[in-house]
């Protein structure tokens, strides 16, 4: 090493931001304490002296790569923690600014309706469903984050079965039947009737059931809703579908992330977090499937989920 020894060239190898993790073994014909010394105080791991064993260097090798490795899991899984706490952080920060409006809007009708009643015998319709809007927004809302707290801490137990898709749509169409007279928007489904999945049943029933319920959501007054699935392989894709007001490319990514804040009030008003689809990603990818959407702004948008069918 004509114009470097190894004491400048490992100086070199820690200022380099490439270089700067990989273990550094002298192996060295200086054998006095104070090059040894001088060796780690420029970064080496190790300090071999001449004359050496083949053996005994495989093997200081071999453990000073171990070592890494164990570092370098340890560092991606306290980056991995660091993520999950601001993802936490993240997600509460929602939930206290969501459910604030919700549940000070019951306070407020709540207390209107209190001091109407007390000079009034009918109370008017309005005032009733806007107690009711708030307070099932606050259920809904509530519900999500019980379901989400329970996913992220394992407490919901995945037991796939086989059972035909269409009684499932079926049952989450005559739930949300109500919802969709109001808007009188029209749902149907086109499953055939012979159609298996085999996945968690309640956790496929919450997931049609939001993705519908988003759907009615952003649908207009007299718009249409379908339900449809297609074999593909050993897996069905479902896709539900409606000719609502859309979703803005830019913002399609938004949708499945509990670290970014996306929410957009419905053609109605209606009010939400966006926590309903990040369940519904969860427990899709719990059953080994995968879901995404697809929008046109103005024209509507298609979500759509794969499962296996056996």
């Amino acid at each position: 090493m004509p114009d470097l020894d190894g004491f400048e060239t490992c100086e070199l190898f820690k200022k380099d931001d490439e270089t700067k993790d990989c273990p550094v073994i002298f192996l060295s014909a200086l054998s006095e304490t104070i090059d040894k010394i001088k060796g780690f105080s420029v970064g080496a791991v190790d300090y071999i002296t001449k004359p050496f064993q083949k053996d005994e260097v495989i093997a200081r090798v071999n453990t000073h790569l171990t070592i890494q490795k164990q570092k370098i899991i340890i560092e991606r899984q306290n980056h991995e923690l660091n993520e999950l706490n601001d993802n936490k952080n993240k997600f509460f920060s929602i939930i206290a600014h969501d459910l604030r409006s919700p549940i000070g809007g019951l306070l407020s009708v709540s207390k209107l309706l209190l001091n109407y009643s007390k000079n009034q015998h009918n109370i008017p319709y309005d005032i009733i469903e806007s107690l009711f809007q708030s307070t099932e927004n606050a259920y809904k809302l509530l519900e999500n984050l019980l379901q989400w707290s329970r996913v992220q801490m394992n407490r919901i137990e995945c037991i796939p079965i086989t059972f035909y898709l269409n009684k499932v749509v079926e049952a989450v169409i005559n739930n949300l039947s109500g919802i969709a007279y109001r808007k009188d928007i029209t749902i149907k489904q086109t499953i055939d009737p012979n159609v298996q999945i085999f996945a968690d049943y309640s956790m496929v029933e919450t997931v049609i059931r939001n993705l519908v319920s988003n759907s009615i959501k952003f649908t207009q007054i007299g718009g249409q809703i379908e339900i449809s699935s297609v074999s593909k392989k050993n897996m069905q894709e479902i896709s539900i579908t409606d000719n609502g007001i859309g979703i803005k490319q830019t913002d399609l990514d938004k949708l499945f992330k509990i670290n970014v804040k996306y929410s957009k009030s419905g053609t109605i008003g209606e009010t939400g977090t966006g926590l309903g689809l990040i369940i519904c990603k969860e427990l899709i990818e719990k059953n080994n499937g995968k879901i995404w959407v697809e929008s046109n702004p103005g024209k509507g948008s298609t979500f759509k989920f794969v499962l296996p069918s056996n």
